[in-house]
């Protein structure tokens, strides 16, 4: 606050003093919003602490306010980059993780889908023939989803790999427990992987989830979907 530390007296210290210092460290200084507003907020609370402990008459930063930060607009995939990942997600694998991950990749582009959406979708959630799907959203509220003819093929050879290979005793729900155990929701983490939000976590491509695509590589791409 320019003034000499040995003789100060925070009862001197006045609200158009704090604005001409905020003034003065942003444009002097060149502090950013959000350093400027950390820095506020210290020297608020040391003010706001000298007030309770009547050290100080009345809270001098009553009348401040915190400065206006920008946005960072949201990361996306580009539409180049998503044709390319949903084409190597596209044809089928009789690997199990492999199947998985890219089913939980082209569900995400195709239905618009939160993450939490996808983790909890169960088996019984999803038509009698593959057609639309029940999301349960934020708030517990619930809307029908379509499902596209080609993610619809996917999800039944999804199912089908599940029992071929034996993976979940449970006919009710199989889209989170450990491959051989019983299931709780309709994707699967392989007993290895740990747990089934570090699945996402390592199968999504950068920046749907700031992930990486690991297992959708397959031999030949199949048209994009429509």
């Amino acid at each position: 606050l320019d003034c000499d530390e040995s003789r100060f007296d925070p009862r001197s210290v006045t609200t158009e003093q704090i604005r001409e210092w905020i003034i003065f460290r942003t444009e002097e200084g060149k502090l950013s919003a959000g350093s400027m507003n950390r820095e506020v907020a210290s020297l608020r609370a040391f003010f706001r602490w000298l007030h309770r402990t009547g050290a100080v008459e009345k809270d001098i930063f009553r009348m401040i306010s915190t400065l206006k930060t920008s946005r960072r607009l949201p990361a996306f995939v580009p539409e180049s980059r998503m044709t390319t990942i949903v084409s190597e997600c596209g044809p089928d694998s009789e690997d199990f993780q492999t199947e998985r991950n890219s089913l939980i990749i082209l569900m995400f582009y195709a239905c618009g889908l939160r993450l939490a959406e996808l983790v909890g979708i169960d088996r019984s959630d999803f038509s009698a023939d593959y057609t639309s799907l029940r999301v349960r959203g934020k708030g517990d509220k619930q809307r029908m989803v379509p499902i596209l003819e080609f993610l619809r093929e996917k999800i039944l050879h999804y199912l089908g790999l599940i029992e071929r290979q034996n993976i979940c005793i449970s006919s009710e729900k199989a889209l989170s427990t450990i491959v051989g155990g019983a299931c709780r929701a309709f994707f699967i983490p392989a007993s290895a992987e740990g747990s089934f939000l570090s699945v996402f976590s390592r199968s999504l491509p950068k920046p749907m989830n700031r992930i990486r695509l690991g297992a959708c590589s397959c031999n030949s791409p199949p048209a994009a979907p429509r």
